[in-house]
């Protein structure tokens, strides 16, 4: 019985580590493609306003000069958080990986459980998580109102 009971121990301790380091791999890969098109898109609409703002400079109203400042400054502020979101995507992921670290393995029922640290890194680590993924919904919202404000000029 007691063998028995130490291979179901070891069976769910192994599981833990491949279930931990399988989402881990999953969470890193999708933000990062989620994270690369805001970014380029806000970099390149910031690149394109410049050079349609060199060649028709001297012929822009008061007011275009006011939609194109607005222009660069949502895409500015779009691109800046796509640069802030993987740091805190990462910061999340360090937490979840020391929640993870932060368990006890038992030979007894239940075979995995967690010390108090790991639930205080769990709950940093999913705030950290979801302003992560506020700061990409953000970010498209504000390359969203930099394309608007750039229409109102051409």
């Amino acid at each position: 019985m007691a063998d028995r009971e130490e291979k179901l121990a070891t069976d769910a301790h192994e599981a833990w580590r491949r279930i931990y380091l399988t989402s881990t791999d999953q969470a890193i890969n999708f933000a990062i493609a989620a994270m690369r098109a805001p970014a380029l898109a806000a970099a390149g609409g910031i690149a394109g306003a410049l050079g349609f703002f060199a060649s028709n400079a001297g012929q822009w109203s008061s007011s275009e000069l006011d939609h194109f400042q607005s222009t660069l400054v949502w895409l500015f502020l779009s691109l800046l958080l796509t640069v802030a979101a993987p740091s805190l995507a990462y910061l999340s992921q360090y937490c979840f990986a020391v929640s993870n670290g932060n368990h006890v393995f038992d030979f007894q029922h239940p075979y995995v459980h967690p010390k108090p640290s790991a639930n205080r890194y769990l709950v940093v680590g999913k705030a950290l998580h979801g302003m992560a993924i506020l700061c990409v919904f953000v970010s498209l919202v504000f390359l969203i109102l930099g394309a608007v404000s750039f229409m109102r000029i051409v």
